[in-house]
């Protein structure tokens, strides 16, 4: 409701704050509604009023599932018409003149080395409608690293980080690899429970020299699908490696390595990349910034 009379610029912020101002509801007795989620008839007639739209409605309530019933399902579980899906496509019926589209702008992108690693999380240029959830397909390329002392080493494991920022609770929805891990080409991707702060981490699953190598994308499905977003969003991903999880091997047979090989790669790295800033051993090699916007084709 906050979202829909947000976008139709009826509210200032997108709050439950703001809508109780609308509603002329207590924002203490809305907000203590909201969190059980059972309100009164009062408090029913006053949103239906102010957001248009039919108490009466299955999408609002479906008669036909008892309360003990939908209290005791999981969403995952539930089969009633009165899903929050559902209830959002009436609202966005209801408010059709307000209707929008929506699509995600690159806005920076950093990268330590694009030749040694890069990734790219995005809509595919498809735009999506207000109150719908946006899916943003991800792709990384990985190449393993030649040093002139004949040092050839790369990386068995990354992480893909994503934070979600929107004043309205933006927040994930379908993440690939979450609960099962999924196999990325010839390794894993296994993803996290979190809704605005999320991790991913691809990992190669075959011998002790195996490293991340080449294209790794999600092609069939997104990444990850993002609702509940506003004009403004902005999504920060980044794409880390740990200096602890490097496999070294010999490029030139001529050279041996000798000694801790950490050490070696940590040497490296000191000259070759001094910029680089890294904590418990996990370095960003590239960073992109994106903001969700309102679509203006």
């Amino acid at each position: 409701m906050c979202e829909v009379l947000y976008r139709a610029r009826e509210i200032v912020r997108c709050d439950l704050k703001r809508l109780a101002e609308k509603a002329q509801i207590n924002y203490s007795t809305l907000r203590s509604a909201a969190k059980s989620g059972s309100f009164s008839a009062d408090i029913e007639a006053a949103l239906a009023q102010v957001c248009r739209f039919d108490i009466q409605s299955a999408a609002w309530v479906d008669d036909d599932v008892p309360n003990a019933v939908r209290a005791q399902l999981t969403r995952a579980g539930y089969r009633g018409r009165d899903t929050p899906e559902r209830f959002q496509v009436m609202l966005n019926d209801c408010w059709a003149s307000t209707s929008v589209r929506f699509e995600a702008r690159r806005r920076k992108y950093s990268s330590i080395d694009p030749h040694m690693a890069y990734h790219e999380l995005s809509d595919c240029g498809q735009s999506t409608s207000a109150g719908a959830e946006m899916p943003f397909i991800f792709n990384c390329h990985f190449e393993p690293f030649y040093h002139h002392s004949g040092i050839r080493f790369g990386f068995r494991k990354a992480k893909v980080s994503l934070d979600i920022a929107c004043e309205c609770g933006a927040r994930a929805e379908q993440r690939l690899g979450h609960p099962e891990p999924i196999a990325l080409r010839n390794a894993e991707l296994v993803g996290c429970s979190m809704k605005q702060r999320l991790n991913w981490v691809i990992e190669r699953q075959d011998g002790a020299d195996a490293i991340l190598e080449g294209d790794y994308a999600t092609q069939d499905e997104p990444l990850v699908t993002v609702a509940g977003f506003v004009d403004g969003t902005s999504l920060a991903s980044r794409l880390e490696v740990n200096l602890y999880d490097r496999t070294t091997c010999v490029a030139d047979a001529s050279v041996t390595v000798h000694g801790n090989k950490a050490q070696i790669i940590e040497q490296i790295f000191s000259k070759h990349i001094p910029a680089v800033q890294h904590r418990n051993g996990w370095i960003i090699l590239s960073e992109q910034e994106s903001v969700i916007a309102r679509y203006e084709g």
